[in-house]
């Protein structure tokens, strides 16, 4: 009598506080196996994920994913495994514990910049571990009144919200709330504050920023641009509150000039503005150095000890990335520093930095942090920012503009077919053409939608142009799945085309046939590979091509091993650049791939294909396509299906084809007056010749009364 299946390597990974994945091999000892693991999880007891591992006397890896858990508890999985013979394996109860749970931690809840109508309320959030959301509330409010993403790291958070349309004179409250992914919320307790009184219905206004803040002894007539809020048509600027003319450009931004001789001598002078009596603003410090030299101002509150702080140029800058700078003078007193940044040319709502301790110095010193998650070619908007026991300054208002995806200038990438599907995993692939030798790293994203949502963990692709793969786990059988290949490179992020798969159905053995199932390497980690396969390659006929030229590709392949090769098949993936005319085996599929399958190859057996294409006007000038090839096929014998992936990368040149011009090109007409005169000319001249001709041919014809043959026109 033959045994039954044997269960071995059971084993638990994965581990958070709500999921696991399970793992098991099975040999089906000869016969027809069905798999399925078992659980005490409550509405998940079994069986979960039946799997037919095949007839073969070899182990095969089994896998289930486990979701709904509850963090911190113990759990127990079996596996069970029933062959055609009707014989079943059970497998001990194995343990496990899912994460205990983590719960956010609010560090502080503060509101300042307090006006008649608006104010800034601030929350630092510690994430804890697990990702995290920060909200705003206000009591009247029926929902957030903004939600922040703040990540699952471990790390103090700051958040801010811009708060306006307030009643001056009125006491409000706020309240600061994080919610992690596993449904645990802390708030941070109610937050009073008073908005500012009003006097005549004026609105008090703040002011932030003075450019210039500082001006040497004798400099002259001199225009300062006052940066703020609820500034009105009527607001007057005044200098150790004496007033000055004044250009109010909009709310936020007015001019004001100064006089000779209110810069004719060294020192300091405060700058307000007043919307009307018992409205005037807070106070920024002016500063006049003597004609020997000395630093700049710095916008103080009347103080030598006030903080200076000048916003300076972005560096760095990518398509989701950039570093701000700024210098920060602490004037002696004990300062922290960070960035406001945000898409409101005025910063009317903003994200901040971490604030970081910038020391107690008399002098000023380097500020520079990065930013990323930007979104590419956009205009962000920045100043620096700095606090001590004076209060809290801002520099100007800077911006920058990030780069364009399509600039990517150190490479390609495209997505290549799946590979080793079954009905709860498959191989993901992509190339990478790394055309400056810089260090990058790759996933792939997938889901059951074009929007995707899913993603695997990075991979180190190295400095090389490489094909890299990875094994998307826990699919659902029968689905179509959409995926891409995903490259980081220096700031710069590379998306390759979005290819779709379907895995397949689960196939139940029956008493009365017998199904064998080919068992793949999808559990086995992929490597990043950096050398060309010996079993295909792909070539074309010339490396520089123009919109219009014709490509063409020769794939050759070879059987490497000692035994056949069977089920061979062969994807072409042609890029958006390349239009298909027409190949010499295989057919044209969907998605622009070219399908050849083989079928066995015998040991030493080699053959190849050649397919035509035409460059399109998809493709830019000076870019690169990559052409791919995939050879999927399994060892005669064996369970283990394998791929082979090459490419080959094209680079696009100025100009079009020869086929693409018409038989006279734009240059053959005229461009000038004169030009046009002779061309004239010279159709007079052959009107003059030809009607010659005509007449001497027409006076033969009436001698002879015959006419030759066109051909023997006389010339």
């Amino acid at each position: 009598m033959i045994p039954g299946p044997i269960i071995s390597g059971m084993t638990v990974d994965n581990l958070t506080q709500t999921s696991a994945v399970l793992h098991a091999s099975v040999n089906p000892n000869g016969l027809t196996t069905l798999t399925s693991f078992w659980t005490n999880v409550p509405g998940s007891t079994g069986p979960l994920e039946p799997t037919n591992v095949g007839s073969g006397n070899t182990s095969v890896p089994i896998v289930s994913s486990l979701t709904g858990l509850t963090p911190g508890t113990t759990y127990q999985f079996q596996v069970r495994a029933t062959d055609s013979d009707g014989n079943t394996s059970i497998s001990g109860w194995m343990s496990f514990i899912t994460s205990s749970t983590s719960t956010p931690i609010i560090i502080s809840a503060t509101v300042d910049t307090i006006t008649q109508t608006s104010a800034l309320l601030h929350g630092t959030i510690n994430p804890n571990g697990v990702d995290t959301l920060a909200t705003f509330w206000i009591p009247s409010s029926l929902g957030p009144l903004v939600t922040i993403t703040i990540g699952n790291g471990t790390l103090n958070v700051p958040t801010v919200f811009s708060l306006t349309g307030l009643t001056s004179s009125t006491n409000y409250m706020f309240e600061v709330r994080a919610t992690n992914a596993n449904g645990l919320t802390v708030n941070s307790g109610w937050i009073s504050f008073s908005t500012s009184g009003s006097n005549n219905s004026c609105i008090t206004p703040v002011i932030s920023n003075l450019s210039p803040d500082h001006v040497t002894a004798g400099a002259g007539t001199t225009i300062v641009t006052v940066t703020g809020s609820d500034f009105g048509a009527t607001s007057s600027a005044e200098i150790n509150n004496s007033p000055r003319t004044t250009n109010v450009l909009n709310s936020t931004h007015l001019q004001m000039t100064l006089t000779a001789s209110d810069v004719s001598s060294a020192g300091t002078k405060t700058i307000t503005v007043n919307n009307g009596s018992g409205c005037e603003s807070n106070a920024l410090t002016f500063t006049i150095n003597s004609a020997g030299g000395g630093g700049g101002g710095g916008g103080g509150g009347g103080s030598t000890h006030y903080v200076s702080v000048i916003t300076q140029n972005a560096g760095n800058i990518s398509n989701i990335s950039a570093i701000l700078n700024g210098s920060i003078d602490p004037n002696g007193r004990a300062t922290t520093a960070w960035f406001e940044y945000g898409s409101s040319s005025n910063l009317s709502t903003y994200n901040e930095t971490i604030h970081v301790n910038q020391g107690s110095a008399d002098s000023a010193s380097a500020l520079a942090q990065s930013i990323s998650n930007l979104s590419a070619n956009t205009i962000y908007y920045f100043r620096a920012v700095a606090n001590n026991t004076y209060g809290t300054k801002k520099g100007s208002i800077y911006s920058f503009q990030t780069l364009a995806n399509a600039s990517n200038p150190n490479g390609a990438i495209t997505t290549v077919q799946a590979t080793n599907k079954t009905s709860t995993s498959a191989k993901l692939n992509g190339v990478f053409f790394n055309k400056n030798g810089v260090p990058a790293t790759g996933h792939f994203e997938y889901g059951k939608t074009a929007s995707l949502g899913s993603s695997t963990a990075d991979k180190d692709l190295g400095t090389s142009s490489v094909s890299f793969s990875k094994v998307a786990a826990g699919l659902a059988p029968n689905t179509i799945y959409f995926f891409r290949a995903v490259v980081e490179s220096q700031g710069l992020t590379y998306k390759g085309n979005i290819l779709v798969f379907q895995t397949p159905k689960i196939s139940i053995p029956t008493t009365t046939t017998t199904t064998t199932t080919t068992t793949t390497t999808a559990d086995v980690e992929p490597e990043v590979v950096t050398v060309e396969s010996s079993i295909l390659k792909i070539t074309t006929n010339t490396e520089d091509v123009a919109i219009g030229n014709e490509i063409e590709y020769l794939i050759t392949f070879k059987n490497t091993e000692k035994k056949n090769f069977e089920n061979a098949e062969i994807i072409i993936q042609l890029p958006k650049e390349v239009s298909f005319i027409e190949s010499n085996f295989g057919k044209e599929g969907d998605n622009d791939t070219v399908v050849f399958k083989p079928g066995i190859l015998i040991p030493d057996q080699v053959g190849s294909m050649t397919i035509k294409g035409k460059v399109n006007s998809k493709a830019s000038d000076d870019s690169v396509f990559i052409t791919t090839a995939i050879m999927s096929y399994n060892i005669a014998d064996s369970t283990e299906n394998k791929d082979e992936i090459a490419y080959v990368t094209n680079h696009v040149i100025e100009g079009s084809g020869l086929e693409a011009n018409p038989l006279f090109g734009a240059d053959f007409l005229p461009t000038t007056l004169l030009g046009w005169l002779a061309l004239m000319l010279v159709a007079l001249g052959l009107i003059i010749v030809g009607k010659k001709i005509y007449e001497k041919y027409a006076m033969k014809t009436s001698r002879t009364g015959t006419a030759d043959h066109i051909d023997h026109l006389p010339m």
